[in-house]
């Protein structure tokens, strides 16, 4: 230090310096389908230019926390399948070599896009003396069937009394899960009734 007559004195001390955490940034909750992949960019930054980082990502279904590949410029890739339906909390954390540990997470909701399946039998190419009735099931691995009494149903023709038909129809029904996703089984035609 100088006075302002010019005399000079030296002091030393004692400057603790702690150390920042990374700042991590990995984006805002989104929704995807069943089967389909999670793809994004990510990144970091930390005040300490000299540090150096590896960082994880747990994509909250199950699989445990996994190296994650940082770029020179801060920046990560997120990419992962999803085959279960649900919300999944993706973790993502950056650690500097010095202690310090960043975390950002968001929610992924994987929703059911796919319909039940539907399996019903066939005309039996015999002839009839009265309406045929073809047996149907349905299934969802997904969400489940949104009305129960679809697992298993007839699907009918309706042939006027007195008529002969050698290609009736049944009449058709559609099926849901709970996700909203429907199909139609039926009509089956070919039906033989006299």
């Amino acid at each position: 230090m100088q006075d302002k007559d010019g005399g000079v004195a030296e002091y030393t001390g004692t400057v603790l310096v702690n150390n920042v955490a990374p700042s991590v940034t990995a984006g805002a909750d989104t929704t995807i389908n069943q089967n389909d992949t999670l793809a994004r960019n990510g990144s970091f930054t930390d005040p300490a230019t000299s540090d150096t980082w590896t960082a994880t990502v747990n994509y909250g279904d199950g699989g445990g926390a996994t190296s994650l590949t940082l770029a020179g410029d801060h920046s990560f890739g997120l990419s992962h399948m999803y085959t279960a339906l649900g919300t999944f909390t993706v973790t993502v954390q950056v650690l500097d070599d010095d202690g310090g540990a960043g975390t950002a997470t968001f929610n992924v909701t994987v929703k059911d896009v796919t319909p039940p399946a539907v399996v019903c039998g066939t005309a039996d190419g015999q002839w009839h003396g009265a309406d045929v009735s073809i047996a149907c099931t349905a299934t969802d691995a997904g969400s489940g069937l949104a009305n129960p009494a679809d697992a298993s149903f007839a699907l009918s023709t309706n042939v006027t009394a007195g008529s002969e038909t050698a290609n009736a129809s049944t009449g058709s029904r559609q099926v849901c899960d709970v996700a909203g996703n429907c199909v139609t089984a039926g009509a089956i035609a070919g039906n033989q009734v006299d």
